[in-house]
C-alpha cells in the first residue's frame, strides 16, 4: 500500500513539474503560430502543441486512475 502511495505522489509530481515546465515555451509557440498561420515552422510548432497537450491528458488519466485504484485497495 505504501509503494502505491508513493508512486502516485511521484507521477502527479512530476507531471506537474513537467507541465508547469514547459508551459511558457508552449505559450511562445501558440502565439507564432497565431502570428504567422502560414510560416512553414508554425506547422512543426503545432504538432508539438498537439503532442504537448495530448501527453498532458494522457498523464491526466493515468493519475485519476492511480488515485482511485489507490482508494478501491
Amino acid at each position: 500500500m505504501n509503494a502505491l502511495i508513493l508512486l502516485n505522489i511521484t507521477i502527479i509530481s512530476a507531471g506537474f513539474v513537467f507541465l508547469f515546465s514547459m508551459k511558457r515555451k508552449m505559450e511562445w509557440k501558440v502565439a507564432f503560430i497565431k502570428q504567422n498561420e502560414d510560416h512553414p515552422e508554425a506547422k512543426m510548432h503545432a504538432r508539438y502543441v498537439i503532442q504537448w497537450i495530448a501527453a498532458a491528458a494522457l498523464w491526466g488519466m493515468i493519475s485519476m486512475g492511480l488515485v482511485v485504484w489507490s482508494f478501491s485497495l
